[in-house]
């Protein structure tokens, strides 16, 4: 199952009303209502606190006081719509005094979850068990090796070992023969989705449609954008969760190399020109930035410097090729 790994939050101005959105991993209905007796605590003077959560089969949402389904139920659509459990959303409205009407209203709310759950890394939850295993000094090799992908939390070496220790059930199972008190039952956290996971497309924080590491310590994301407006947004938009993903998870999580370019291919010369020229205005720090069309590429970026027309080398051409 997949929820989210930190509790985080996100703020918009939208037609003059301030929409602030919170995320919290809860397993309980009364975390639920504590979080959001929390948030209305904080946040005393709000027009509205909205909000959606799904905890297993138990899946609500709340309008408070907003016009019907325009509040809660496009905050739920963002949580089940990426297949997240175990997650709440509150968003808190301060009205500015414009009406936005349904549709513009339906769509802030949904807006401010979507990118509090885009700020977020997404993680695979496991259920498991908190155990104690005590066990002689002639099966501690075995136990290492049985463990060796668990969290240990403590161990205590004595007449036997103790170690104290996070597993899922089929390491459970693997410990039968060894004498084991469970604490709790618990969920783990296990792979990471920071990238992008084919099965769960709506998960994808960015994705290249290119990538390659280089000999040393290069590598080089590979972006074609086809000559219409609606690409723009999405490539900035994508810009931006890279540097923010990059920022938060860093190079070694996601087995790339520090220095790493962006290449963005243009269909034609004058849509690489135009991007050249909006791309100018941006300032990105966890990766350099080059732009080409067909075998002509425009290097040595950072974006507050001039940016020059030079003919790609045989690795990038290569590079090129791929995409």
């Amino acid at each position: 199952m997949l929820s989210i790994k930190d509790n985080d939050k996100y703020e918009e101005i939208i037609k003059y009303s301030k929409f602030i959105s919170f995320i919290f991993r809860v397993y309980s209905k009364n975390e639920v209502n504590d979080y959001i007796d929390k948030i209305k605590k904080e946040y005393p003077n709000a027009t509205h606190y909205c909000y959606g959560y799904v905890i297993d089969n138990d899946i609500k949402s709340s309008d408070d006081g907003e016009p019907s389904r325009t509040a809660g139920a496009p905050i739920l659509n963002q949580i089940t719509g990426n297949n997240l459990n175990y997650t709440l959303i509150i968003v808190v409205r301060y009205f500015g005094g414009v009406k936005l009407g349904v549709g513009p209203l339906t769509r802030a709310y949904g807006k401010v979850a979507r990118e509090v759950i885009r700020d977020n890394n997404i993680i695979t939850l496991v259920r498991g068990y908190d155990i104690m295993i005590t066990f002689g000094y002639s099966d501690i090799k075995d136990i290492d090796y049985i463990l060796r992908d668990s969290h240990i939390i403590s161990k205590v070496f004595e007449d036997n070992i103790i170690y104290n220790v996070l597993v899922t059930s089929d390491i459970l199972d693997k410990l039968g023969n060894y004498n084991i008190k469970i604490n709790k039952d618990i969920y783990i956290e296990t792979a990471k989705m920071y990238i992008v996971n084919e099965k769960h497309p709506r998960n994808r924080l960015f994705r290249a449609l290119g990538f390659v590491n280089a000999a040393g310590n290069d590598s080089y994301f590979i972006q074609p954008v086809r000559n219409e407006k609606d690409n723009v947004t999405d490539l900035l938009d994508k810009l931006y969760r890279m540097e923010k993903v990059i920022k938060k998870v860093g190079f070694s999580d996601l087995k790339i190399e520090k220095n790493l370019t962006v290449i963005v291919v243009a269909e034609n010369k004058v849509w690489m020109e135009y991007l050249k020229n909006l791309l100018e205005k941006k300032h990105y720090t966890h990766f350099r930035l080059a732009i080409t069309y067909d075998r002509l590429i425009v290097s040595d970026l950072p974006l507050d410097k001039k940016i020059d027309s030079i003919r790609t080398t045989s690795f990038v051409q290569k590079v090129l090729s791929i995409a």
